[in-house]
């Protein structure tokens, strides 16, 4: 199966692809300024092994051309909410904090912030 990040109009109700991802990745999404959106992608290896386009990345899409710009992986493994990446951005696009567990499993609670500078 497939999942997407899906932009809508809701004024005409007009649904834009903006990425196309493997069933087996979950998603977080942070709302940027100036018509971007910030996504992370995370998935559980247990449960989907093998690796899929996008995974575990931090990923920035343009709105208005559909760009897609790959930031960063977030070495995380997500058996547990904790680990999850719960990316958020700044004002202004310009940093990113988000969590990773970066391959750790000795502890199910075990997660450290990033915080990332992003190139204008």
């Amino acid at each position: 199966g497939t999942n997407a990040i899906v932009k809508v109009n809701l004024s005409t109700g007009l649904q834009t692809c903006l990425l196309s991802l493997s069933f087996s990745l979950a998603v977080d999404i942070s709302a940027g300024v100036q018509g971007q959106v910030f996504v992370a992608t995370y998935h559980d290896p247990e449960t989907f092994p093998g690796w899929f386009a996008y995974t575990d990345e931090l990923i920035q899409i343009k709105l208005d051309t559909s760009e897609v710009i790959r930031l960063a992986h977030s070495e995380t493994i997500a058996e547990y909410y904790n680990a999850q990446p719960h990316l958020s951005i700044s004002g202004d696009n310009t940093l990113m904090v988000f969590g990773s567990n970066w391959r750790d499993l000795s502890s199910p609670n075990y997660c450290d912030s990033y915080l990332m500078e992003i190139a204008k």
